[in-house]
């Protein structure tokens, strides 16, 4: 049994300046979100072009920086990891400061993603522990070295997520997956 989704989402979407896309690369950017996996023959099928056509999109988006890099997206539960937000709201955090702390939780080992937003809550960290009592040592590790600059804070365990598709490639936006974490 494998421990990744059905979809592992190898091909990481981005968006840089404009590009004219037609419906073969929209198709074929489709086809890729749905199943990463796919053969170029079975997106060739599904774009009803040829795989050599498909063969040269694919190259040809990933010079113009529209597909980039690659990653996996794991079942957390399945290697032993749950997973968690936690969410802090600052005061007397100049722009400095934030960027220190943002550095040093990117370097903190139960850190998966950083968000910085404006709101009740001024940064949002989603962490990945294999017990709370990690995710404790986190938070006492944070207050420690940031806490004069904290007011409050608040730990959510994530029960399931949803992963909406690339929106814009899809008329009505219909494809999502979902992973449950419990």
């Amino acid at each position: 049994m494998s421990i990744f989704t059905a979809n592992p989402n190898l091909y990481k979407l981005k968006v840089s300046n404009k590009v004219i896309m037609d419906q073969i690369d929209r198709k074929i950017l489709i086809a890729l979100d749905k199943d990463s996996r796919a053969s170029n023959t079975r997106i060739a099928k599904l774009a009803r072009t040829s795989k050599d056509i498909v063969n040269y999109r694919i190259a040809k988006l990933q010079r113009e920086n529209i597909l980039t890099g690659f990653y996996a997206m794991p079942v957390v539960p399945k290697i032993g990891f749950r997973m968690y937000k936690l969410l802090l709201k600052s005061h007397s955090l100049n722009k400095e400061k934030e960027e220190e702390l943002i550095a040093w939780l990117e370097k903190y080992p139960t850190t998966v993603w950083i968000g910085s937003c404006d709101g009740a809550w001024n940064i949002v960290i989603t962490l990945s522990a294999k017990d709370f009592n990690e995710i404790a040592q986190t938070l006492k590790d944070v207050y420690a070295k940031f806490g004069k600059y904290l007011s409050k804070k608040e730990i959510l365990t994530i029960a399931s997520v949803r992963m909406f598709n690339e929106k814009y490639l899809y008329p009505k936006g219909q494809f999502v997956y979902e992973q449950k974490c419990s």
